[in-house]
């Protein structure tokens, strides 16, 4: 409402009818830019080294782990190997990371899926 009262004292006074805040000149931020926290969601063998394989990629694209929770499963689809879930939490990173990492991830011989990826707005 504030906006509409400012607009109208100006048109009134003899001002410019379009606010000064319209003239901002504001780069565009691509999405490959957007620096949120994300959470996702991996299926992965249950075996030793998984979860430093896992750190280790996310150190390389410079992504920070927030919170990591792991919930066991039973066999690895009739493998007899165990699985187990993980779920992710990150700092807040720029998406072009995330995504590095994701396709890093995806390319380790321990991860089974990867089941969810959500941008957190904090």
């Amino acid at each position: 409402m504030g906006d509409l009262v400012s607009l109208a004292r100006r048109v009134v006074l003899g001002g410019p009818a379009v606010p000064d805040f319209s003239y901002a000149q504001l780069p565009a931020v691509g999405p490959e830019d957007v620096v949120s926290s994300y959470t996702m969601g991996l299926q992965v063998k249950d075996r030793l080294g998984v979860l430093a394989g896992m750190a280790q990629v996310f150190a390389e694209e410079g992504v920070s782990i927030r919170t990591m929770h792991q919930t066991k499963h039973g066999p690895h689809r009739g493998a007899g190997q165990p699985e187990t879930t993980i779920r992710v939490v990150t700092h807040r990173a720029a998406d072009r990371r995330v995504r590095a990492t994701i396709e890093k991830l995806r390319g380790l011989d321990a991860v089974d899926a990867i089941t969810s990826v959500i941008r957190v707005e904090d």
